[in-house]
């Protein structure tokens, strides 16, 4: 049975007070509040296996970070002068998502599956091994798995194509190792990027093995930071990577796609409420937060509870892929 698509509730949530930090340098501004403590079980992972995804193509063959030499950037990212701001939002608006799904349906591997290029995504592949993780209760998932299962549910529910831009996993890894940014256009300018308003970003956190994501608006410059273990330190740094990532893209796209410049002025970072207790989830978790964001919400209103049965709609999802 396919989700239902039910309106959107809204939610008030009460500002908090924090300090302000000020990074003169780079004309970083951070404000952070105190969140709940993570799991205890926020670091009992183990490590995923890393595949290909077919999303990403920095020379046109290989498509996965670690076969690209770091480079530096042809343009400063602190010129830009991005000044981010951590505080609670005043105002989210929390998804209304119902997960029923048919208990009897069989989990069995009937084999790879392919989805030809639509929707802006290039072809998408699922092996045996990326689908057994999703038919599992407790694997973890892999850049394959998110990548895959995001551009799924982009076709599923986006009511708006040219609004939300879904950025695969890999961008992200190719900021930190400071790619160049012939790489990073050669990988983003088939998405038009710079057309789109709202950004949606997984990202990988390889010490800890550890799946968070955030939604990047530039209509109100807010970055929502979704962490299902609301881990707070892990922030500080990925504000920073999520700062330059907005900076060199821009930056490029002025270059490269003849754009007017955009004032990227001050920006507000705000956390998103944790759900997570488990160990394994934290994939599952994200690609619910993408399911609510393409549904126009700012939070997924999912529960713990619901981590199995989303696990098998995305294996529905799949099932529905001509075979490889």
């Amino acid at each position: 049975m396919p989700f239902r698509k039910l309106t959107a509730k809204k939610k008030k949530t009460t500002s908090g007070n924090g300090t302000r930090l000020i990074n003169g340098q780079a004309g970083l501004g951070v404000k952070f509040h105190s969140l709940p403590a993570a799991s205890s079980k926020s670091n009992q992972y183990d490590p995923p296996i890393q595949l290909v995804d077919r999303h990403i193509s920095p020379s046109g063959d290989d498509a996965s970070p670690q076969n690209v030499t770091p480079q530096d950037s042809r343009e400063s990212v602190d010129s830009l002068r991005v000044h981010i701001e951590w505080q609670i939002p005043p105002e989210t608006i929390n998804d209304s998502l119902d997960i029923a799904v048919d208990t009897m349906i069989h989990t069995d591997v009937v084999g790879p599956r392919i989805r030809p290029a639509q929707d802006g995504f290039n072809s998408v592949a699922f092996d045996t091994v990326a689908i057994n993780r999703l038919i599992s209760p407790t694997a973890l998932l892999d850049d394959t798995c998110i990548n895959g299962c995001a551009a799924l549910l982009y076709s599923e529910f986006n009511p708006r194509p040219r609004d939300v831009l879904v950025i695969s996993s890999y961008i992200m890894q190719f900021i930190r190792q400071g790619a160049s940014d012939d790489v990073l256009w050669r990988n983003t300018k088939r998405t038009k990027y710079w057309e789109k308003p709202v950004w949606i970003l997984p990202i990988h956190r390889p010490t800890s093995s550890h799946w968070v994501m955030c939604r990047i608006d530039f209509t109100v410059k807010r970055i929502d930071l979704f962490d299902s273990f609301s881990e707070h330190n892990p922030w500080r740094t990925e504000i920073e990577h999520i700062k330059r990532l907005i900076g060199r893209l821009s930056s490029i796209a002025l270059s490269n796609a003849s754009i007017p410049r955009r004032d990227l002025g001050v920006w507000t970072a705000s956390p998103v409420l944790p759900r997570q207790s488990n160990g394994y989830d934290c994939g599952v978790w994200v690609l619910a937060q993408i399911a609510a964001v393409l549904r126009g919400a700012h939070v997924t209103n999912l529960t713990e509870n619901d981590m199995p049965a989303f696990r098998r709609h995305l294996y529905i999802l799949i099932r529905r892929m001509p075979l490889g």
